[in-house]
């Protein structure tokens, strides 16, 4: 059962109808406005806007449940595994810093965000969540197609990525 359906303006009109077919309570995303998540000059202790963005916890305590990931079932039945704010952080700097990724870096993110690879969400936090932490760009292909080179070729043309 569908308790709720979040969606952007771009797929809200059909978001909303599907909604109502299902007894759903529907919720409109905003679009978030861009800020770069580079140092601040007045940063005192080294700490990035991106770190405050990520370590506020005046909503939240590091220790809440922020994701549940399935697994494969290869043992027994698919578990919930549920991660906690802080493992989401303690992965987003581990991978930000083993990439070596920076605000220099562009990304042309072709992965669906549930795609998952080794024991983390490849999509959702190699592709997303390091990239956007280090202040680098993300690219969206329009809609994902292992097969679609022609795409891809063309947004990292016109993108420069």
């Amino acid at each position: 059962d569908v308790s709720a359906i979040l969606s952007t303006e771009d797929h809200s009109e059909l978001m909303q109808s599907i909604a109502s077919k299902t007894s759903s309570q529907f919720f409109h995303i905003p679009p978030v406005p861009y800020k770069s998540l580079e140092k601040s000059k007045d940063s005192q202790n080294g700490e990035s806007d991106a770190d405050r963005i990520f370590l506020d916890n005046t909503l939240r305590s590091s220790e809440d449940p922020a994701l549940i990931l399935y697994t494969s079932g290869t043992t027994g039945k698919p578990k919930g595994v549920v991660h906690t704010h802080r493992s989401i952080i303690a992965q987003v700097q581990t991978l930000t810093k083993a990439w070596g990724y920076t605000s220099a870096d562009q990304f042309l993110h072709c992965l669906p965000l549930h795609h998952i690879h080794e024991i983390h969400v490849h999509g959702l936090f190699n592709g997303l969540l390091a990239p956007l932490y280090a202040g680098s760009t993300v690219e969206f292909l329009p809609k994902f197609s292992q097969w679609n080179l022609e795409e891809i070729a063309r947004v990292i043309s016109n993108r420069r990525i």
